[in-house]
């Protein structure tokens, strides 16, 4: 079997499974809280749900979809910074320290393996493939690839301008008050 038709094994299937339970949940969080409500985060989901599993069961683009679905795990970042922000700390050492580790990690697993992947996508023959598996692998494939460029463009600005602006008065105030009291004595 190629990369792209290669049967699942019993952990490949259960890593998919999972992952379809946790965007499947996510889904519905999404639609019960308004504020995190995106068409993005939605449409991503629901194509995850509906073409993980049938590209995984038909052992077509197995490869693509462990990456997939392996790249969930930079999700950890986002999620500590939105408890960090429920929590009033976006001020923190913590929250730098979350929001620059997740912007490397995201960058490390999502977008430098993504060339890699792009060239097995490409170079890998599709001769097992119906005309319907091919279309419907090359519709979606390419999708995530596009939406973790825009989301860490989105990320990488964030920090950026996160770490360009100045720093709240109190902060510069409590800067300043040791090295005052350093002058004084």
């Amino acid at each position: 079997a190629t990369a792209m038709t290669a049967p699942p094994t019993r952990l490949a299937l259960r890593a998919v499974g999972l992952s379809c339970g946790c965007m499947l949940y996510d889904t519905l969080y999404c639609l019960a809280h308004k504020q995190v409500r995106h068409p993005l985060l939605i449409g991503h989901h629901v194509l995850s749900v509906l073409f993980f599993p049938y590209a995984t069961l038909r052992h077509r683009s197995l490869l693509v979809v462990l990456f997939f679905v392996f790249t969930e795990v930079t999700n950890v970042g986002q999620h500590v910074r939105i408890i960090l922000l429920r929590l009033g700390r976006e001020h923190s050492r913590l929250y730098v320290l979350n929001g620059v580790a997740w912007a490397a990690v995201f960058f490390m697993v999502r977008i430098l393996p993504s060339p890699y992947l792009f060239y097995k996508m490409v170079d890998c023959s599709y001769k097992d493939y119906s005309t319907a598996d091919f279309v419907i692998a090359w519709l979606t494939m390419p999708i995530p690839f596009v939406l973790n460029s825009f989301w860490f463009h989105l990320l990488a600005s964030g920090v950026s301008r996160f770490m360009a602006r100045p720093p709240p008065i109190a902060e510069l105030l409590a800067e300043e008050r040791p090295s005052s009291r350093a002058k004084r004595r």
